[in-house]
């Protein structure tokens, strides 16, 4: 652990007017992330003030005395890099992501927005109305609102008890000078520290900030208010009622906060508790008892105080005092018995794995720096991190136990689903709040347009750094296995993802789902162990073993490849199909499947793909049905095992630290035993035209989520290119583009939190489809499909610019170096290229061919795919219309 906590060395230097800068190489590809954190967050807000720092988070971009509106944005555009921002309740962090050779164009907007915000009424105005719709869609993620009730009760004295959204009676009533007084008192140098990692030169980073930022005037009278948290033996319960079909409990207890650097304790005991299926929540309730489906642990890094929370989905008809008498009795044996030698040691080496895979990204590198820095001052940190890990003790354990997990001091949310009459009286109270909200937003109308870009002309374009693209090496084994792999030193780590021939789209109708199904059987245990004693084998080791679609994933050290690669060979030769494993797993599916209907901003993906594909296979949901997956036996678990669970026509690849093996003969040695037959090509059939129609699927919910879907075209289309550029400028592509013409229009209006989508979504070897996609208060829904229709309609009629054209170019080209950041992305990577039939040359040649597309093309196919008449409506909410309702939640559309 010394050598790797040795290698997270940070560079520091305090500017003579307090900014502290923090710069912490890492070059693995062209690109830095520059973070700016100011030590302001909901807290720090006076009354009136409540909702102020992230409404703040979300002006300080709308413009400047020098910059307008657009101009951040169309600077991200153009340099082919991403902005950011988030708020907690202990700051507030701006961010860029940018190449290499312009990242210091980041600087020079953080330094402009330090001083000279305007928060212009107009801007306010439009922005605000986004708010609100950002505070309604959280409102309808139902476990995320109960948390924040139970946050509110835990701390009933401390402002962490205010929602860091605030309330929309706060939010209103702030206006411009109330936003300056705010911004001037809170935002300058001596509050605020800049953190710059990635593909850089720490003294560079030094100059460049003094350069920016040195001739920025301190605020010496500044001083933060101190808060104090008080404890006491109490515990209350919070019980959400919502129109649910999943019950869900969370537990919480207050524990140190990240300013008191025990991270160390959390994170062992955190892991220990209920992180993993070996842990002891798991074993406890969803094997041993039986009386929950999963438990997960997540801590919660405030500065004054942290917050330990045991979420838990119980068993069909299980109570909470089912599952609190569990858990106490548990809390009990950890705080007065030691943790057993292998459990303490496991979660040690997982504490290990975990930072091994930080040392891959930038981003995270920055988040983890700022946010440690900012409440310890401290930093070295993640060395003395790694440092504690190895030093803690099991007494220290047992002590934190005993000390923290007091059932009195346990405070308690059970989401709980209404019934008929319960449901009536939300739908009654929320009709209530719409008026009283709409009467608020009156007041608060845009009339001007959206600001053109003034700065943004005087920014050059990004000189993309040379890359060379990972190219890895493909051997045929003498099982019909593809091995694809790829030796990259940087850090101690491997990934390997195991893909099929078989996919969900070889599932007949009446048994969709089974191949998730299946490989959710085979990575619980294998012949000769119970669930139990596989996963601690796993789990001691560090290994993570994981299914999705049709790839089993593993993860681990490099010192265990070799370990882990033969527990592969035994998971795919000698799975064990034990009928309580096998019901175990079909309940978390069908709470899967529980948690998807419950969510429409999920499942209108789903609604889309039957839409536009009907009978096709691409109409499928991987998880399958709930009446498909009651129907799956053991039989034909074990027939499809046999059937198609087989080497031919799969591909393994591997990417990490490949230094100490002799990869091809290790694989072919460890999975010689794997054998199977060949498996079958699909046929597809011919994707019907789709008539564009309406369809209404009701539900009463504060949101309508609505949709625009069409077929689209395949990835080896020869128009795929044009369609790709067209999508970023439209939707904003992969990366979300704050210049598409979709965000453009949520600028304008601040109708929508998040308006997007794609015109090649779920582009294969099949044709993928036009979807985009936004959430917006019922009452605004006609409004807002007529404004998205139109606005697509328009990019049809009069095209793209050439301007549009040659960013989209820059940020489609840019956006592949960050396909190749971690092992992870890169294994992805690899493996999309293999399943396509794609050279590993793709991306050497992707400057060519898209430097010869030319504009008249590119609207050649806007005519195409932009055209509001191809396109079929969906709208999942409130019907005012009840003739117009075609489907309810979770009906098939064929």
């Amino acid at each position: 652990m010394s050598s790797l906590a040795h290698s997270f060395k940070i560079f520091k230097k305090v500017l003579s007017n307090g900014l502290t800068v923090l710069a912490k190489p890492s070059k693995q590809i062209p690109r830095v992330e520059s973070h700016l954190w100011y030590n302001v967050g909901s807290k720090d807000e006076a009354n009136g003030e409540h909702g102020m720092a992230h409404l703040l988070e979300h002006m300080l971009f709308k413009g400047t005395k020098h910059l307008s509106e657009s101009d951040i944005n169309l600077a991200c555009q153009k340099l082919a890099g991403d902005a950011n921002a988030f708020t907690s309740q202990d700051y507030t962090c701006y961010t860029f992501r940018l190449p290499s050779s312009a990242w210091k164009v980041s600087l020079e907007i953080f330094a402009e927005c330090m001083q000279h915000a305007t928060f212009k009424p107009q801007m306010l105005a439009s922005e605000l109305k986004a708010v609100i719709e950002e505070m309604r869609m959280y409102r309808e993620d139902y476990q995320g609102a109960l948390i924040e009730q139970v946050i509110m009760s835990l701390f009933p004295e401390h402002p962490y008890h205010r929602p860091i959204i605030g309330s929309k009676y706060d939010l209103c009533s702030i206006n411009q000078e109330s936003l300056l007084r705010f911004y001037k008192k809170h935002y300058h140098p001596g509050n605020a520290i800049l953190v710059v990692t990635g593909d850089i030169d720490p003294e560079d980073v030094f100059i460049a900030s003094e350069k920016y930022f040195g001739h920025i005037p301190p605020v010496k009278s500044y001083a933060k208010e101190t808060f104090f948290v008080t404890d006491d033996l109490i515990g209350k319960t919070t019980i959400l009622k919502r129109p649910t079909t999943n019950p869900w409990y969370t537990y919480m207890y207050k524990v140190p906060g990240l300013k008191a650097g025990q991270n160390n304790l959390l994170d062992i005991a955190s892991i220990i508790l209920a992180s993993g299926k070996s842990s002891r929540l798991y074993q406890r309730l969803v094997n041993k008892d039986q009386i929950a489906l999963d438990v997960d642990c997540s801590v919660y890094d405030l500065f004054d105080k942290g917050i330990m929370s045991i979420s838990v989905w119980p068993a069909p008809d299980q109570s909470p005092e089912v599952i609190e008498k569990a858990l106490y009795e548990e809390f009990e044996l950890l705080g007065t018995k030691q943790c057993h030698s292998w459990e303490f040691e496991a979660a040690k080496k997982r504490t290990l794995t975990d930072f091994v895979s930080l040392l891959e990204s930038s981003e995270k590198q920055a988040f983890v720096i700022g946010n440690s820095y900012l409440a310890t001052n401290n930093i070295h940190f993640v060395e003395e991190y790694l440092e504690k890990i190895a030093q803690t003790s099991k007494t220290e354990l047992s002590e934190f136990f005993s000390k923290y997990f007091n059932d009195n001091e346990c405070h308690k949310g059970y989401l709980i689903p209404a019934n008929k009459e319960e449901i009536k009286k939300l739908v009654a109270l929320q009709t209530e709040s719409d008026a009283v909200e709409q009467s608020i937003l009156e007041k608060h109308v845009r009339t001007e347009p959206v600001e053109d870009g003034k700065w943004i002309d005087t920014v050059h374009d990004a000189a993309l750094s040379n890359f060379s693209y990972p190219k890895p090496v493909t051997i045929n084994l003498d099982n019909g296995l593809e091995l694809v792999y790829h030796h990259n030193a940087l850090v101690p780590h491997i990934v390997c993802l195991l893909s099929f021939k078989v996919s969900h789209l070889y599932e007949p109708d009446t048994k969709t789902g089974i191949l998730s199904f299946l490989l959710r059987i085979m990575t619980e245990t294998i012949q000769g162990h119970t669930d139990q004693s596989f996963a601690q084998m796993l789990e001691s080791e560090g290994i993570y073993l994981g299914a999705g679609g049709d790839t089993l994933a593993i993860r681990c050290l490099s010192q265990d490849v070799k370990k882990a690669l033969k527990i592969l060979c035994d998971v795919l030769t000698k799975p064990s199909f034990n009928e309580v494993i096998i019901e175990k797993v079909r309940q978390q599916i069908l709470n899967d499947l529980d948690e998807l209907w419950d969510s429409p901003i999920d499942f209108i993906d789903q609604i889309a793909k039957e839409v536009v594909y009907q009978q096709h296979p691409y109409s499928k949901n991987a998880l399958g049905t709930k009446q498909s997956i009651q129907s799956i036996s053991k039989q034909d678990l074990e027939s499809w095992h046999a059937t198609y669970i087989s080497p031919m026509q799969a591909t393994l690849i591997i990417v990490g630290d490949l230094s100490e093996y002799d990869i091809e003969k290790m694989v072919s040695s460890t999975l010689k035993a794997w054998t199977g037959p060949l498996i079958h090509d699909l046929t597809y059939p011919i994707i019907e035209p789709l008539k564009p129609q309406i369809i209404n699927i009701p539900l009463d919910r504060d949101q309508a989520v609505i949709g625009f879907v069409a077929p689209s075209l395949s990835r080896k289309d020869p128009d795929y290119n044009a369609l790709a550029l067209l999508d970023i400028i439209v939707c904003g592509g992969a990366n979300a583009s704050p210049s598409s013409r979709l965000f453009q229009l949520r600028e304008k209006t601040g109708l929508f939190y998040v308006i997007g989508g794609s015109l090649i979504y779920g582009a294969h070897e099949q044709p993928g489809m036009v979807f985009i996609k936004t959430t917006i208060a019922t009452e605004k829904a006609e409004l807002a499909q007529n404004l998205i229709l139109e606005t697509i309609d328009n990019v049809g009629k009069h095209g793209v610019t050439n301007e549009e054209l040659s960013r989209a170019k820059n940020l489609l080209f840019a956006s592949s170096v960050e396909l190749f950041e971690s092992n992870a992305q890169m294994a992805q990577t690899f493996l999309f290229l293999k399943k396509l039939h794609l050279s590993f040359n793709l991306f050497d040649k992707q400057a060519e061919l898209l430097s010869i597309l030319t504009i008249e093309q590119v609207n050649k196919i806007a005519q195409r795919y932009c055209n509001k008449t191809m396109l079929t409506t969906l709208q999942i909410g409130k019907a005012k219309d009840k003739k117009m309702c075609r489907l309810k939640k979770g009906e098939s559309v064929n």
